[in-house]
């Protein structure tokens, strides 16, 4: 299903919004693969910030009074950027975040791994519309390619908060110090930033 408004609720004091952390309350009927898909939360995306937390309440009839809670989880904020945001699990997942400022210029973005852990997934997202061609988009960690970890960024309907995305299926591991790359080749033009997200699994 998609993102209910009538189910969000704000926790406590919102005053220190984007300087720590705010707690908000949704009841859905939802699946938790569903709330922490990419996006989901798109609708209230000027309300929320990295960080902020969502207590989640799972209901067989958001509007049934006396609700059944059929179960919770919690949620945090990991990632936003124009036109896209990503809501992750708070008990086995982290995110990292890059940016490569010029897609459409042969290029690379590394960033010094600070967890331990398992990339379960990738997203490229777009800062603007490339033309001419497309970019490809690879991953490796210590130099060593990503399996099925690369990503056609494709110039047809491109756009601020186009999305793209794999799955990476082996040599996908992390430890603490390795270096994370993004690479693209620069095929396209029009200087627009991609905006690379990794969920990982702890």
């Amino acid at each position: 299903m998609a993102f209910n408004i009538q189910g969000l609720g704000k926790i406590g004091n919102q005053s220190r919004r984007g300087k720590s952390a705010q707690f908000y309350s949704y009841r859905t009927t939802d699946t938790l693969a569903t709330i922490t898909a990419n996006n989901y939360f798109l609708p209230v995306a000027d309300q929320l910030e990295v960080g902020d937390v969502i207590e989640i309440q799972h209901v067989a009839d958001i509007n049934a009074l006396p609700a059944s809670i059929t179960g919770s989880n919690k949620v945090v904020i990991g990632a936003k950027i124009p036109g896209f945001i990503l809501a992750v699990s708070t008990d086995d997942v982290v995110v990292l975040t890059t940016k490569i400022d010029d897609v459409s210029t042969a290029s690379f973005s590394e960033i010094t791994v600070n967890v331990a852990g398992t990339i379960s997934g990738i997203t490229a997202v777009l800062g603007g519309a490339i033309a001419t061609a497309n970019d490809a988009i690879t991953f490796t960690i210590g130099g060593v390619a990503v399996t099925n970890g690369n990503i056609t960024v494709t110039q047809a309907g491109s756009g601020p908060g186009s999305v793209f995305t794999s799955t990476p299926t082996a040599a996908n591991v992390l430890a603490v110090g390795n270096a994370l790359r993004a690479a693209t080749n620069g095929a396209s033009d029009n200087t627009v930033p991609l905006y690379v997200i990794y969920k990982v699994t702890l």
